[in-house]
């Protein structure tokens, strides 16, 4: 919201590299990492990114049809697919 991707990545990406990056603390920086991606047009790494958000916590499957910064992948037929099927 404060248009401060870049940064937000960078410190995701520090938190996964932490130890203590488990459960749904490293569920949650890969959730957001791959909204990231998707608000920065990097559809391949958000991908490749939520369905690992997704298997270390289930119920952002629920969450990601209706968060808003998916708009640009949600149509996508991997994105339907994951949230579908659960692939």
């Amino acid at each position: 919201k404060l248009d401060r991707l870049t940064e937000a990545e960078e410190e995701l990406n520090q938190c996964l590299t932490m130890p203590s990056c488990t459960g749904l603390t490293q569920a949650s920086a890969l959730y957001d990492l791959a909204c990231i991606y998707a608000l920065t047009n990097r559809e391949e790494l958000c991908r490749t990114t939520l369905p690992k958000a997704i298997e270390l916590w289930p119920r952002f499957r629920e969450e990601m049809a209706r968060d808003p910064d998916f708009v640009a992948v949600r149509e996508s037929a991997w994105f339907q697919a994951l949230h579908n099927n659960g692939i």
